[in-house]
């Protein structure tokens, strides 16, 4: 780590403009799609996938499907008998019945009122696409159908037209999130400047932690950009970026700018600034102190991160894999950029800033400073606390305890559409077609089988009979496979409905089944993390026990840590 600092602290000049240049190539590969697909085309939302009965019921469903992907369009504001909207609705069925890829297009008029709002005042058109189209073909034909069905509303004075779709709703996800990164950005990294300025008196010691903030979530953003080509990104995994690339590298950047500025020391005149090899053996002691803390740090937070890789649920290991990655890039962005970035900075950092000197933030830099006073704040709380260790830990153990009580009453949930705004024109349209259309209602809960119908309808008869189900549709055949629809009382994630499914399973009938469905998917993801958890925490305990042994040499240190 001496070396290390030696090295940055001569060549800063050159490990500033490197990492000048990973930043732009990695923001403008992860949003501009300098490569190709930017990151943010390349993000996916959806069902939980994981080795389980659920899935499996799912992908049988797929795999026997006679079409493939569909959409719908919403025409709201109408009147089902005006002539207008039935001309309308003829030119629809006509133009995109002539699209290549276009299965089949099902309407009020061909497909009954099911596709009329119970209310009377909209009606649904739903067009399927063929099976096991190629990429392009699929882009080209689902292209169509949106661009026809977006423009209906046109033709019906007064109606309006929503279009939706999974991939319009993945897509409006993944917007979303984009959205909501910018925002985040803009709102998090004035506010830890504004926090940085309080700390250390002024914009230059401040800015370098920022900086370091910013370089940290594009290297972050670029690896998971090479990640979505081996493996299928939830749109979640971007927030986990930039959480973790913003808050680890402040941290890690805090250590080694205060222990930087205490090496130097703080109030030069302008002609007592440390030269080129002062600057050299300061940061070489920075970074063996400091900057050792941060590796074990940086290190031991990649363990822990690293236990939701051993996870086999696709979501939890790409949040595993993320996190990985923008903790060792923040790591990195500390040992090297942030070092660099002090060492061309020093006649400023080595300073305090005109801000020192007001009352309020003076008085606030002087508190927290890199030479603290002798005795303060924290040395009075130190010294209370080793006065009374028993009773302070009690307290706060108990503390935690109350809040973590919450926890006992935990619901989890799978999101899909509830990632969007409420305002959200996609999540009103799926809401909206789920509880005014007949056609467009969804079972919670769906029964898959190697079995005729008929044997299928009379273990249905038993599933009625179970406490919340509300009504069984008829079974249904599909492909080489029947299916069950079960629709209950509350809805497809409630815990009356998990309850439901339980139930289904524990009485199968004598031919295989595969019960499916978001309560289903649920169950098993908890069984899931139940099963694997265990091994996960093994190897975290493990590993980060020999590094914290490593760091300080103590066997009662790291069990504490774990404790903690």
């Amino acid at each position: 780590m001496r070396s290390l600092g030696r090295v940055v602290a001569r060549r800063a000049t050159l490990v500033v403009l490197g990492w000048v240049v990973l930043v732009v190539l990695g923001y403008a590969a992860a949003v501009g799609g300098l490569f190709g697909d930017g990151l943010f085309d390349r993000l996916t939302s959806g069902d939980l996938e994981l080795d389980s009965e659920s899935t499996q019921g799912r992908d049988l469903l797929a795999a026997t499907s006679p079409t493939g992907p569909a959409y719908q369009l919403l025409l709201d504001d109408v009147d089902p008998a005006d002539p207008q909207l039935s001309a309308a609705l003829a030119d629809v069925r006509a133009d995109l019945g002539a699209l290549p890829g276009v299965s089949a297009v099902a309407d009020p008029v061909v497909a009954g009122p099911g596709f009329v709002a119970t209310d009377g005042r909209a009606v649904l058109v739903t067009v399927a696409l063929d099976r096991d189209l190629a990429d392009e073909a699929e882009v080209a034909a689902s292209d169509g159908v949106v661009a026809r069905l977006s423009v209906v509303d046109d033709d019906v004075t007064g109606s309006v037209g929503t279009v939706t779709g999974v991939s319009l709703l993945i897509e409006e996800i993944t917007g979303q999130v984009e959205t909501d990164l910018r925002t985040g950005e803009l709102v998090a990294l004035p506010l830890s400047l504004l926090i940085m300025v309080v700390i250390f008196g002024g914009f230059a010691a401040a800015s370098i932690p920022v900086g370091g903030a910013i370089a940290s979530i594009a290297g972050g953003l670029g690896s998971l950009l090479a990640f979505s080509y081996v493996l299928d990104l939830d749109a979640s995994v971007v927030n986990v970026v930039t959480v973790l690339g913003l808050g680890l590298c402040i941290d890690y950047s805090l250590l080694v700018v205060s222990r930087y500025r205490e090496e130097v020391g703080v109030d030069h005149a302008v002609d007592d600034i440390p030269d080129v090899a002062a600057r050299a053996d300061a940061m070489a002691t920075t970074m063996a102190t400091a900057g050792r803390t941060v590796l074990f740090s940086g290190l031991t937070e990649a363990i822990a991160v690293s236990g939701l890789v051993l996870l086999d649920i696709d979501i939890i290991r790409s949040v595993g894999l993320a996190a990985l990655s923008v903790v060792l890039v923040a790591m990195a962005v500390a040992l090297t950029l942030v070092p660099a970035l002090l060492s061309l900075m020093t006649r400023w950092v080595s300073r305090r800033g005109i801000l020192a000197r007001l009352p309020l933030v003076g008085g606030l830099a002087h508190t927290f400073s890199d030479a603290p006073p002798a005795e303060g704040f924290f040395s009075r709380l130190a010294r209370q606390v080793q006065r009374r260790p028993w009773l302070v830990a009690g307290a706060v153990t108990a503390v935690l305890v109350v809040l973590a009580l919450p926890s006992l009453r935990m619901v989890l949930v799978s999101s899909g559409i509830e990632l969007l705004p409420q305002d959200s024109s996609q999540r009103v349209a799926v809401e909206q077609i789920q509880s005014r259309f007949p056609a467009g209602a969804q079972p919670q809960v769906r029964v898959v089988a190697e079995a005729a119908p008929g044997d299928l309808d009379t273990y249905g008869a038993r599933v009625a009979r179970i406490d919340g189900v509300d009504l069984v549709g008829p079974a249904r055949q599909q492909g080489g496979v029947s299916v069950l629809d079960v629709f209950t009382t509350t809805g497809d994630q409630s815990v009356e409905t998990r309850a439901v499914v339980a139930s289904i399973r524990d009485d199968r009938p004598e031919f295989e089944t595969w019960v499916t469905g978001r309560a289903a998917s649920l169950i098993d993801f908890v069984a899931t993390i139940r099963t694997q958890a265990p091994l996960a925490l093994l190897w975290l305990s493990a590993a980060t026990f020999v590094l914290l042994f490593l760091l300080t040499g103590s066997v009662l240190i790291p069990v504490k840590a774990l404790l903690m």
